[in-house]
């Protein structure tokens, strides 16, 4: 499987889209954000890359701004 990383400014706005994503029925991890993809609030989401679309949708519909990262197999 392939991951994604959301990565986000706050802590706050991951945790919001964390909770949409759940809502949705849609699976991801909160975790720590991979200090090779950013010095960024310390946290991220990680999710299946099928779902990129739909993580990017939801974040678009809360305003909240994301850095959408693939990591390679």
């Amino acid at each position: 499987m392939t991951f994604a990383y959301a990565l986000f400014k706050t802590a706050t706005d991951g945790m919001i889209l964390h909770r949409r994503l759940r809502s949705l029925g849609l699976r991801d991890d909160i975790c720590p954000t991979p200090r090779h993809l950013a010095d960024s609030c310390g946290i991220s989401l990680r999710f299946d890359v099928l779902q990129a679309d739909a993580v990017i949708q939801e974040a678009a519909r809360l305003g909240i701004p994301i850095d959408l990262v693939v990591q390679q197999p």
